[in-house]
C-alpha cells in the first residue's frame, strides 16, 4: 500500500511539473518564428527638407543669397531622428543615414521628430530645421512615412 501511495504522488508531481512547464513555455515567449516580436509593425521613413517653407525646395523663385544660406540644410543625412510616445523616447538616432531601412516598433501611436541645428531663439546665424509627424503602427503592417523639415525658429 505504501508503494502505491509513492507511485501516485510521484505521478501527480510529474504531471504537475509537465503541465507547469507547458504553461510557462506558452506564455513566456511571445517571439514569432521569424525573430520579430508579436504585436509589432515596421516603419519606413523618408526624409526631406524644404528651405523655402513653401514646399518647393531650394529651386523656387527665392533669391540666390537666401537659397545659398540654407542649402546645407537640404542634405538630410545628418538630421537627428527621435521616435516618441506620449511618455518617452522610444528610439533615437544621431544621424538619419544611421537609420535601418525598416524600424520595428510595437503597436501604438508615435510621433517622429527630425531636426538639424540648435533650437534657440531665431537668429540669422542660427537656423534650426525641424519636421514632425504623428503615426500609428499596427501589427504586421509596414508603415511608410514622409517627413519634411522646415525652418523651425523663424
Amino acid at each position: 500500500m505504501e508503494i502505491k501511495k509513492r507511485r501516485s504522488s510521484t505521478r501527480t508531481m510529474v504531471l504537475f511539473t509537465c503541465i507547469s512547464a507547458l504553461i510557462i513555455g506558452l506564455f513566456a515567449c511571445d517571439d514569432q518564428k521569424d525573430g520579430s516580436s508579436a504585436h509589432s509593425g515596421k516603419l519606413r521613413l523618408s526624409l526631406n527638407a524644404d528651405t523655402t517653407s513653401l514646399k518647393k525646395g531650394v529651386n523656387s523663385n527665392l533669391t540666390k543669397a537666401v537659397a545659398d544660406e540654407f542649402e546645407q540644410f537640404l542634405t538630410v543625412e545628418d538630421y537627428k531622428i527621435q521616435i516618441l510616445t506620449e511618455k518617452d523616447t522610444v528610439k533615437s538616432y544621431d544621424r538619419f543615414d544611421q537609420l535601418p531601412s525598416e524600424i520595428e516598433l510595437p503597436e501604438g501611436a508615435y510621433t517622429i521628430v527630425a531636426s538639424k541645428g540648435n533650437d534657440l531663439p531665431a537668429e540669422f546665424e542660427n537656423p534650426y530645421f525641424e519636421g514632425s509627424t504623428a503615426f500609428t503602427i499596427k501589427e504586421g503592417m509596414n508603415t511608410p512615412l514622409d517627413v519634411t523639415c522646415t525652418l523651425g525658429n523663424a
